[in-house]
């Protein structure tokens, strides 16, 4: 027993510690968050319609931004945009006669985040400077018109920073400035640093947090195949395969390699092949059996497996949708 332990330890070591060897690079094309099946034409709602209290200010500016987040969706899905003053003088009930979906948009909330820091110029005169942030706190659902059923609801927040110099820091600078130089340095308004400005600036950019929504995207993935195991020598032609990203021949390979050896190293780096693979479920399934493996003689699973494990089921539970 204790040699078998002794054993497993080398294998654990040497997931751990190992050189970068082999870098397997792919793309998994992942489908919009919100239904779009049957669906052909969409608008939105414009925040103007209706009354946002305090948030009144931003409406213009979001519904711009919502908008242009739903154009761009457009273009990669083929959804026809419908401008919605066709339906301003609808009743509700009626909206499925003339747009297949409608996006409405609330704001929940505006914050304000000072953080103070002292930073030091060339001539060394330290200056004591505000980072102010604003975060827009927004809500928004994606309704299917003929039968009123929410298919997408999203809450995000939107985020705008600026830097300035604390107001009575800078009053200080003015008055060295007049005693130096013979002029008064007069301070900028102070509007666009107000809270007010960096809301509408942050409603401004909130379409970049649309993209996944209702258009496919693709994310690029990047693994490291391991090294440094006992069996190594018998990985030579799968590596070489690796670097030429002929990713499927390497997994025939390297898993015959694995079912001789048992090797712990070699079978994390077929989960990695069977990733490559876009053969999710099977990468899952081996992952989960390395880690049963190295429970059942009483060892924590490296965190490397652990990883694995919990991003093949984000990818998995993702490609349901």
């Amino acid at each position: 027993m204790i040699r078998k332990n002794n054993l497993f330890c080398f294998l654990l070591t040497q997931i751990l510690f190992f050189s970068c060897s082999s870098i397997i690079k792919f793309n998994v094309n992942y489908p919009p968050l919100v239904d779009i099946h049957n669906i052909k034409t969409i608008t939105v709602i414009p925040l103007e319609w209706k009354t946002l209290g305090a948030y009144n200010y931003l409406a213009k500016n979001l519904t711009k931004s919502l908008i242009t987040g739903v154009r761009r969706a457009n273009r990669a899905n083929s959804l026809n945009f419908i401008d919605p003053e066709v339906i301003r003088n609808v009743d509700r009930n009626e909206y499925w006669k003339y747009v297949d979906v409608i996006l409405e948009a609330g704001i929940l909330d505006v914050s304000t985040k000072d953080i103070s820091y002292v930073t030091e110029e060339d001539n060394k005169i330290s200056r004591l400077m505000i980072e102010r942030t604003v975060q827009v706190n927004i809500v928004y659902k994606y309704i299917r018109t003929k039968d009123n059923i929410v298919i997408g609801e999203f809450e995000r927040n939107a985020f705008h920073s600026i830097s300035f110099q604390d107001a009575l820091d800078n009053v200080f600078d003015n008055v060295f400035d007049f005693v130096l130089n013979g002029t008064l340095v007069i301070n900028p308004s102070t509007y666009r640093r107000s809270s007010k400005a960096l809301s509408i600036q942050a409603v401004k950019n909130f379409h970049t947090l649309m993209g996944k929504d209702i258009y496919s995207y693709t994310i690029n993935y990047r693994k490291t195949f391991l090294d440094n195991t006992k069996n190594n020598y018998l990985l030579q032609g799968v590596r070489e395969l690796v670097r030429r990203k002929n990713y499927y021949e390497a997994l025939v390979l390297i898993k015959k390699i694995y079912e001789t050896t048992d090797d712990i190293v070699i079978g994390y780096n077929t989960v990695l092949l069977l990733e490559a693979n876009n053969q999710f479920h099977e990468a899952l399934a081996l992952a989960e059996e390395i880690d049963e493996k190295i429970r059942t003689n009483r060892m924590n699973s490296p965190f490397n497996i652990k990883k694995e494990i919990d991003e093949i089921k984000k990818i998995i539970n993702i490609l349901r949708l």
